[in-house]
């Protein structure tokens, strides 16, 4: 899920309800049992519902908060009956319950239909229920409510995006940048969309502008420094990526903290940092830090972390509730790195090994893997350095959970390494052409390495394909070619095509789809009336991997390609068509798509 752009409405939303909180005395509960028994003694206290509702947020106990939220507004307020329906709709989400919580919302703009904040929320539940229509639909009310509603511009260009919808994505995310100029999420977003359509130059103005509204931000440097990259940048990479891993890094005790309530509380420990050593448990209240009580601080999260926070090998001393017991523990502050760091730091290998500085790709690809061992970054920059340092065998352990397109070629890589080359064929022969990343700078050169690698093996096949064709073995020498076609380069594959086309043409019974392929073909066409176009064109390209001679294939592929606004690659494909069926009966209208694909391309689309 993206979410990470939202969440400054979630907590500006939970911090509007702690003012609604009561005052803290001496005389109220410190424990939630304390909690439960007096909102248990006054149930028609609706402050003490909202407390208890906190509380029980803080112990992630979330459908009793829910529960506790609906209690607390009373029936004689519609104000505090709006707001209570939007924290329920918070608890809800909280447990994972995201369909009740989008009900629970729905009953706050009804209540409040004039509120901007109730449905930008609902869109954002809507969109992580990756119903993307709907919330598109509420944002675009937000919107209208409050033409300046920067998260709910932010919120309509992800669903946009998520649908494929790039332009209209592009226009929300920038105009969330142009209501929250001081937002480093909104141009990060609006970034890594032009980056994935293949801007670079464009993105990269986008993540600048992200470091220099927030110099600090982890994910704004280091998508500047992908960008230098991909575009073969790498000294220039090396540097804001370097900063990313610093803007990870904290001297801490290795706890999350949630706030809301009395006191803090810890929401989780990390293992093996200081905490988790001293035995501290996800649901301890902090009572007091250093001998001074953090009572109310679960309303000032900052003011406990601004205690807690110290130099690495400096001592904290902490006291805990647990069950009506106090616990102290004296804590030793260390250097931590926070998760995203296994990014960076993979990040960081990737420009190394591009350099050729294996020995500096190996190293920061280990500290990657050691800080997420299942982080996908980490371990496609592991196998990037192990193919470096030719642990081909390793490599292909690896990079086995992987499946993206550029996984796939260091896969591939390594199998033509190892003389595995049929394997290694079938494996590139399955790599999305169309994935744009394989066109930047150092993909390409990963691409050249597999293919300089396979050139004998696709001069092999080609030989014996025209062997058999001379032998009027015609479905053996098509068999041959595809086999080539699966690790030619593009000069290649153009010959290769040609010759097949030219025989098939010849011999027009040797057009007969397989039952692979025609598998293949259906599966796409079902996908496609499915609005799925991205299996769509998965599917068909597996079918042209499985017989590349039959140029409908080619031709349903571009019409795919078209409806996912991807106009240069239908314009590719439909030009195959055309070399494999220039006396079809779709070849008129096939010429007359390129001419308005080229239209749209020229206006920008």
């Amino acid at each position: 899920m993206k979410t990470s752009c939202f969440m400054g409405l979630w907590v500006s939303v939970l911090l509007a309800g702690c003012a609604a909180t009561p005052p803290v005395n001496s005389t109220l509960p410190t424990t939630l049992a304390g909690w439960e028994a007096r909102a248990k003694a006054s149930p028609g206290n609706q402050d003490l519902q909202l407390r208890l509702a906190s509380e029980y947020m803080q112990y992630g106990k979330y459908d009793e908060a829910a529960e506790a939220y609906k209690k607390s507004y009373g029936g004689n307020s519609a104000l505090a009956e709006t707001w209570a329906w939007h924290y329920v709709a918070g608890a809800y989400r909280a447990a994972g319950k995201l369909d009740a919580a989008i009900a629970a919302q729905k009953r706050a703009a009804e209540l409040k239909p004039d509120h901007a904040d109730h449905y930008s929320f609902l869109a954002l539940l809507y969109y992580e229920n990756k119903k993307y229509d709907e919330s598109i639909t509420a944002a675009k009310q937000a919107i209208s409510i409050q033409p300046t509603h920067a998260t709910a511009h932010n919120i309509a260009g992800a669903s946009y995006e998520e649908k494929g919808a790039v332009q209209e994505a592009m226009a929300f995310f920038r105009k969330a940048a142009e209501l929250a100029p001081k937002e480093p999420e909104n141009y990060i977003r609006l970034g890594n969309l032009l980056l994935r359509e293949k801007r670079p130059t464009e993105a990269l103005s986008a993540y600048s502008k992200a470091v220099e509204v927030a110099p600090e931000n982890a994910l704004a440097l280091n998508g500047v420094g992908v960008t230098y990259y991909l575009m073969g940048r790498y000294d220039e990479a090396i540097p804001y990526v370097s900063r990313a891993i610093e803007a990870s890094t904290t001297n801490g005790i290795g706890i999350n903290v949630s706030g809301g309530g009395t006191f803090p509380m810890i929401a989780g420990v990390v293992d093996g940092l200081p905490a988790a050593k001293a035995g501290l448990k996800k649901g301890d209240a902090v009572i007091a830090v250093n001998g001074q009580s953090t009572r109310d601080w679960g309303n000032d999260i900052p003011k406990f972390v601004q205690a807690v926070r110290g130099a690495a090998g400096t001592p904290v001393l902490l006291t805990v509730e647990r069950q009506g017991q106090n616990i102290e523990a004296t804590l030793t502050r260390e250097k931590i790195l926070l998760k995203n760091a296994a990014l960076y730091y993979a990040n960081r290998s990737l420009c190394y090994n591009a350099k050729g500085d294996a020995a500096m790709a190996m190293e920061d690809a280990r500290a990657a893997v050691a800080i997420g061992p299942k982080d996908i970054n980490a371990i496609f920059a592991l196998a990037c350095a192990q193919v470096q340092q030719n642990q081909f065998e390793e490599a292909l352990q690896t990079v086995k959970p992987l499946t993206s397109s550029v996984a796939l070629l260091v896969k591939a890589t390594a199998l033509a390494k190892l003389s595995r080359t049929q394997e290694a064929a079938e494996v590139y022969g399955a790599i999305n052409p169309s994935d744009v990343f394989l066109s930047f700078v150092p993909h390409a050169a990963k691409r050249k390495n597999f293919l300089d690698a396979m050139r004998p093996y696709v001069a092999e096949n080609v030989n014996r394909a025209r062997t058999l064709e001379s032998k009027s073995q015609y479905r053996e020498a098509l068999a041959a070619y595809s086999a080539a076609m699966k690790a030619a380069d593009e000069t290649e594959a153009k010959e290769i095509l040609s010759a097949c086309f030219a025989m098939v043409r010849k011999n027009p019974a040797l057009g007969q789809v397989s039952e692979e392929a025609r598998k293949f073909a259906i599966r796409s066409e079902v996908m496609v009336k499915e609005g799925n176009f991205a299996e769509g064109l998965s599917e068909i390209r597996k079918a042209i991997a499985e017989a590349p001679y039959i140029g409908q294939f080619f031709y349903n592929a571009a019409l795919i390609q078209a409806e996912m606004k991807k106009y240069r690659e239908a314009i590719r494909d439909m030009n195959v068509f055309l070399a494999a069926a220039p006396d079809s009966p779709h070849a008129r209208a096939a010429r007359d798509e390129i001419i308005k694909w080229e239209l749209m391309i020229e206006k920008g689309k």
